[in-house]
């Protein structure tokens, strides 16, 4: 976000971060997925030139078609690690991979925590989660077919937008095997985002990183 928003002059909306967002995530939390087809993304979104984190991947086929052009920068990672990591700092298996497509209201899939505090008056409009549906036993309860189950879930969903976005506006990076410290991360990233290379160096820009980040998780494991 930081990379996109300071040297490549890009207006963001990084969800998890943004207190801005409070109103459209309440909109979209509440909303059932069966119409988020009638919602009008080019409107909400009008503002920002790149929208980044949850619930992006929830509502990934919804925004592609209402930006059948956008160029998407598609992060992927180790599934059975991506599902350890996401079992260990998150209450449940929450966001579940096509939680949405199948007709999971976001308000009913596990949204975590630590995730809700930062919108309060979102936190309070949810339903508590004794009325959440049903969706089956998450990962945490450390069965090797919960963590095998959401493994493969993460993995076809990954496969299923890959397949659907045209591949002249896809850029893949395995955030599990360090593209995003590589040397060639930001060339690759101005070129596909069409901007002029930032002057940032590549070491000044791990050391911004957040210490939980991919990016220093995948340089550090390398």
């Amino acid at each position: 976000a930081a990379v996109l928003r300071e040297q490549f002059q890009m207006s963001v909306l990084h969800w998890n971060s943004s207190r801005e967002s409070a109103a459209l995530l309440r909109l979209l939390f509440l909303t059932p997925p069966a119409h988020y087809p009638e919602l009008d993304f080019p409107l909400l979104l009008k503002d920002y030139d790149a929208v980044l984190d949850t619930p992006v991947t929830q509502l990934f086929p919804f925004l592609l078609a209402a930006f059948p052009n956008a160029r998407v920068i598609h992060t992927v990672r180790e599934p059975l690690t991506w599902v350890r990591s996401r079992t260990k700092h998150a209450d449940g298996m929450d966001m579940r991979p096509f939680a949405a497509l199948m007709g999971t209201p976001m308000a009913a899939a596990g949204i975590p925590r630590w995730f809700l505090s930062k919108f309060p008056d979102l936190d309070r409009a949810l339903p508590p989660r004794n009325e959440a549906l049903d969706l089956g036993p998450p990962p945490q309860d450390h069965s090797s077919w919960g963590h095998y189950s959401a493994a493969i879930a993460f993995s076809a969903q990954n496969a299923f937008y890959r397949c659907i976005t045209p591949s002249q506006q896809y850029l893949l990076l395995d955030a599990s095997g360090g593209d995003l410290c590589s040397q060639a991360f930001l060339p690759k990233l101005a070129a596909f985002v069409n901007r002029t290379l930032p002057r940032l160096r590549m070491d000044s820009f791990s050391s911004r990183v957040h210490a939980n980040s991919a990016c220093d998780w995948a340089c550090s494991s390398r």
